[in-house]
């Protein structure tokens, strides 16, 4: 039977800068094997118990894959008319 995961957690980038957390917010939640969480944090939890503390590094071929220059230029243009448009509603 899949088991149903609650986590509080906090978001590192390599240079150490925090970029996400649950801190004030809900947990991450997720059922173990629907394909919802990325491959790398689904198998750090497995065997974890409730309140548990842990820390894992997740490459990129566990997680979301290798940055690509077509996707960082797409981010940069959705990143530049949600400034834009942020400036003209004000």
């Amino acid at each position: 039977m899949p088991k149903f995961y609650k986590l509080d957690y906090r978001l590192l980038n390599p240079l150490g800068e925090e970029v996400d957390s649950s801190a004030g917010g809900n947990p991450m939640a997720f059922v173990e094997g629907d394909g919802t969480m990325v491959p790398g944090l689904e198998a750090a939890v497995l065997g974890k118990l409730a309140g548990d503390e842990f820390e894992v590094k997740i490459g990129p071929e566990k997680a979301y894959g290798f940055p690509s220059a077509h996707w960082s230029e797409l981010w940069r243009r959705i990143c530049l008319w949600r400034t834009s448009t942020a400036s003209r509603s004000v």
